[in-house]
């Protein structure tokens, strides 16, 4: 079901309400964007009728500014809707998320890697604090290190050797 609408400004915009969106977004984010062009889409066909916009908005039950916002972009921008990840205040870097990547590597869980990196001279002071005192390490942290599991084929020769995936 695609839909044309004209933004704020008259420019034209089209999206589906059940295309499948790219896959780094979690199944949140793909619901609630979902959820957002619908009422968006309700909210053009009110328009459509001759609603103005606050008594459109009044209908769906949703504030005005808020549609306009998700007229704008209708994809939330993290799982939190608008808030910063904890990874991304925190700023881990690359260097600590390469240690607890081998950390899983030889053993421990996700979590427990994140713990074990929090008492370590690589980790910087502020973010150490945080990963001691948090009760569970947050799941932005958890997918920035995620691993992901791959299978590869060797190839053996008489002087050689080829990996491929």
């Amino acid at each position: 079901m695609a839909t044309n609408l004209q933004n704020q400004f008259g420019a034209n915009r089209s999206f589906s309400v059940h295309a499948p969106l790219p896959r780094p977004f979690t199944r949140y984010q793909i619901r609630e964007t979902r959820r957002r062009e619908k009422i968006l889409t309700s909210f053009h066909a009110l328009r459509a009728q001759g609603f103005s916009q606050a008594k459109a908005a009044k209908q769906l039950r949703q504030c005005l500014w808020t549609l306009l916002n998700w007229k704008k972009r209708v994809l939330p921008l993290t799982d939190r809707c608008g808030r910063k990840s904890s990874f991304d205040r925190w700023a881990a870097p690359s260097s600590v998320v390469a240690r607890v990547q081998r950390l899983q590597l030889a053993g421990s869980s996700n979590a427990d890697a994140w713990r074990a990196v929090a008492d370590e001279k690589c980790c910087p002071a502020n973010l150490a604090n945080f990963l001691r005192t948090a009760k569970t390490i947050p799941p932005s942290f958890l997918r920035a290190s995620r691993l992901t599991r791959a299978t590869a084929r060797v190839i053996k020769g008489h002087n050689f050797q080829v990996l491929s995936e």
